[in-house]
């Protein structure tokens, strides 16, 4: 039960909270910026060229959800980073439709959640 006086300062409190909470949300989520990626100088009909064309696919993924690597302990990374990158691969995947570059993320990310 709250003290008369911790009464008297709540409904202050929580308004205090409700407005700030759109201004920490906005900080905790920063801005993220597209990448371009080069795949004109790439023979994407074969294995190579494909596997050099996802290689620059994930290290702009990478690049671009840097905001959101978060400094911790050890050795892990925030979980929202590797989401952000995950996320950012399979969608430019998916725009480019590219049948060998979307058996290769198949196959990639089959082996990354098993091993």
């Amino acid at each position: 039960m709250l003290s008369p006086r911790t009464a008297k300062f709540f409904p202050a409190l929580a308004a205090a909270a409700i407005a700030l909470t759109p201004l920490l949300a906005t900080a905790a989520t920063p801005e993220l910026q597209s990448k371009r990626i080069v795949l004109s100088d790439l023979n994407l009909s074969t294995p190579a060229g494909v596997d050099t064309l996802y290689a620059r696919i994930h290290t702009a993924a990478e690049s671009s959800c840097a905001p959101l690597r978060q400094a911790t302990t050890g050795t892990r990374i925030a979980l929202g980073y590797d989401e952000c990158v995950r996320d950012a691969v399979s969608d430019t995947v998916r725009k480019l439709s590219i049948p060998g570059l979307s058996s290769l993320h198949a196959a990639r990310g089959a082996s990354d959640r098993h091993g």
